[in-house]
């Protein structure tokens, strides 16, 4: 590699990190306590589902920093439990963190991690990634994915390049997680959680 070249690169590798640390920098002092969206478009009732709140610790919303947390668990009219988590910032991309991190950091193993994707019931099918996590108190069968705007994203790093992307846009860089859960590892699992994520879609498109 001649000089040129080389230092060439050391210049856009220095632009690239002053850039990385600049945005990080503007999301952090961007975040203030405040509620930037109403959740509760996402009714506790739909469909043949109830859902009931889980309380969310302070800590959550200052590691997350954001206000915007929905956790709820919803039951069908069969009794079967699936359980909803929402997280939206507006302006934060470090709001958004894959949930296998927050599972490994609590202690529990990861068993699996791939893409898959849920047949919704008017036939369009949603990419997630699906987890299997378990401890010694419980398993579960997590799928998620990622928002900006109605734009759906399986990968977290794609939803990431997509937030940097508007902020240099006229559009604000605002996006979403959505993880679903159940405690089985089987068909009836994913087709509960199918059902559920079909229900909820259009609530979920109304947050913003």
């Amino acid at each position: 590699m001649s000089p040129f070249s080389r230092n060439s690169l050391i210049v856009v590798c220095l632009l690239a990190a002053s850039l990385a640390m600049l945005l990080k920098i503007q999301a952090s002092s961007a975040w203030v306590p405040q509620h930037l969206v109403n959740l509760e478009v996402v009714p506790h009732e739909i469909d043949s589902w109830k859902g009931t709140d889980f309380q969310i610790d302070q800590s959550v919303y200052e590691i997350l920093e954001t206000e915007d947390i929905l956790s709820r668990r919803y039951l069908d009219e069969s009794g079967y439990p699936v359980d909803l988590l929402i997280v939206f910032s507006k302006n934060n991309r470090d709001s958004f963190h894959p949930p296998e991190m927050c599972y490994v950091g609590a202690g529990t193993e990861l068993m699996d991690k791939r893409f898959e994707a849920l047949t919704l019931d008017d036939g369009s099918l949603l990419d997630t990634t699906k987890l299997a996590v378990k401890s010694d108190n419980y398993f579960s069968t997590v799928w998620y994915w990622f928002m900006v705007g109605d734009q759906t994203i399986a990968n977290h790093y794609w939803q990431q390049f997509y937030l940097i992307k508007n902020i240099f846009s006229k559009d604000a860089a605002q996006g979403a997680m959505v993880r679903i859960s159940v405690n089985t590892n089987d068909a009836l699992g994913k087709e509960k959680a199918s059902q559920l994520v079909s229900s909820l879609m259009p609530y979920l498109n109304a947050i913003y």
